[in-house]
């Protein structure tokens, strides 16, 4: 099969469940343990998650109607070059090829690695996280076809898992101590600093609900299942995510939920397997935890599916990158997907990951907003034809993410001023004070340096028309 033959193999239901998978990650099963220290009404908890979900479902909203008008694969590379102007699109593509992926994956991989050295301790962690990197890139290198059908897999007994936890939890145990109500706590509590705080972190959680973007260009009838894919893969990870914490919340009596302690050796509790000893028992705990572990193989393979689509579309564009282009007889981006691959081992030895994640966040944040922003710019200058996808509740929905996303913005600029003022004070070590906005506006400068003396293609665009050849398309305002 030709690769232009078989670029269109991804059809909704494999999309939605790349959606899915790059959603559904460890955040969800260790953010509870972060929260319960200052926030005590279990209703206030839930709520976390229930805005969490709405701010993302109004992000996918806006991305369905900016990837209908621009279709091509690439996510924020090709939706800003297109918007605003190539450089800004070239920077978020440049976040996305060094670290936007590869630390994710990473992350998700010695994730999985420590879970299965936790059930059997002879097991080598960090090889088993090289193993599974490697492993998922050369399926994902060889078929779009076979990495669809793994992904389907994966993403499938993962859905499959939560569900079984979230029905044990309703019909197998009583409820926990933990009331849920509308009451003086909880008000309380949703008006409190924390509360605010504990939004940066469940923004974490739902990172990924603008994945379809990232391979729009591969997507049978793209124009209409890309916008699809966004909405109903978030609003479904947004359902289980309310479900599982109310999980969490009833079977696990609230003083007994294991508590972030930053001086523990390991900083994170899975509150799923906990979750799960209550429910099925210790061994039933235990080969939660083991399940758990292959299912976080859906994640590791959804974010090595949809990084090198970055890079594979930066390399339609621009004469550095056009060994991103290679691909073989079934269309796989191969050697895109083997530089991700090298580029994520790199990180899992190098294994600190605390400021490579808040610098993620302050970047990929400004990146978001910054697109969703874009919308009002694509109605100014009316690009959207009368019969494509319209964003739901404009200009409401796209206003209520603008703000969150600021906040988050501003959430960590206060951090760093904080940093900063500790270090003066010489209470905190230089190595832990680099303020992450520093970092990030230095990537954005490298990357502005590195679009300047990138030689671009004759030929190239970045509005790619579904199902035009790329040979036949045209950028002139370069």
């Amino acid at each position: 099969m030709s690769p232009e033959k078989s670029s269109k193999l991804i059809g909704l239901n494999t999309a939605t469940f790349l959606v899915i998978a790059n959603m559904i990650g460890t955040a969800v099963f260790t953010s509870i343990c972060f929260q319960i220290a200052d926030i005590h009404s279990g209703m206030a908890l839930i709520m976390l998650w229930v805005i969490g979900g709405l701010i993302s479902i109004c992000g996918a909203f806006v991305y369905g109607e900016l990837a209908s008008v621009f279709p091509r694969s690439g996510g924020e590379y090709n939706l800003l070059s297109n918007i605003y102007h190539p450089a800004i699109g070239f920077i978020a593509g440049w976040v996305s090829i060094t670290v936007g992926f590869a630390a994710p994956v990473a992350l998700s991989a010695m994730t999985l690695g420590i879970y299965l050295q936790d059930l059997f301790p002879q097991i080598d962690a960090l090889r088993v996280s090289i193993a599974v990197i490697i492993f998922i890139t050369i399926i994902h290198s060889i078929s779009i076809k076979y990495g669809s059908l793994f992904q389907s897999f994966f993403t499938s007994f993962k859905i499959i898992l939560i569900a079984l936890l979230i029905l044990g939890g309703l019909f197998l145990v009583p409820a926990s101590d933990t009331h849920f109500n509308f009451d003086h706590q909880f008000f309380r509590d949703i008006t409190s600093a924390p509360f605010a705080v504990s939004l940066f972190y469940i923004s974490y959680a739902y990172s990924g609900w603008n994945a379809a973007a990232y391979f729009a260009g591969e997507v049978k009838n793209g124009k209409k299942n890309v916008p699809r894919a966004l909405l109903f893969g978030t609003m479904f990870v947004t359902i289980i995510y309310v479900g599982l914490n109310y999980i969490f919340l009833r079977v696990i009596p609230f003083h007994q939920i294991p508590m972030f302690n930053p001086s523990a050796s390991k900083t994170s509790i899975d509150v799923g397997i906990v979750a799960a000893k209550y429910i099925f028992g210790s061994v039933g705990g235990k080969l939660f935890g083991a399940a758990l572990s292959i299912a976080l193989m859906a994640s590791v393979s959804s974010m090595i599916f949809a990084g090198p689509r970055v890079t594979e579309t930066m390399g339609e564009d621009y004469t550095f990158f056009k060994f991103a282009t290679i691909k073989n007889k079934q269309g796989a981006p191969y050697v895109a997907t083997l530089i991700q691959m090298m580029i994520t081992i790199l990180l899992v030895l190098f294994q600190k990951f605390d400021a490579v994640f808040e610098y993620i966040g302050f970047t990929l944040n400004l990146i978001t907003t910054l697109t969703v922003i874009g919308i009002f710019v694509v109605r100014y200058k009316k690009l959207n034809t009368a019969d494509g996808y319209k964003t739901w509740g404009y200009p409401i929905t796209p206003v209520i993410f603008i703000g969150y996303s600021l906040y988050i913005i501003y959430f960590l600029l206060q951090k760093d001023f904080q940093k900063i003022m500790l270090f003066e004070k010489g209470l905190l070590p230089f190595s832990e004070a680099i303020p992450v906005s520093i970092v990030g506006f230095l990537t954005v400068l490298s990357g502005l340096i590195f679009y300047y003396f990138s030689p671009k293609k004759k030929t190239f665009s970045s509005v790619k028309k579904e199902d035009e050849p790329t040979e036949e398309r045209n950028f002139d305002r370069l």
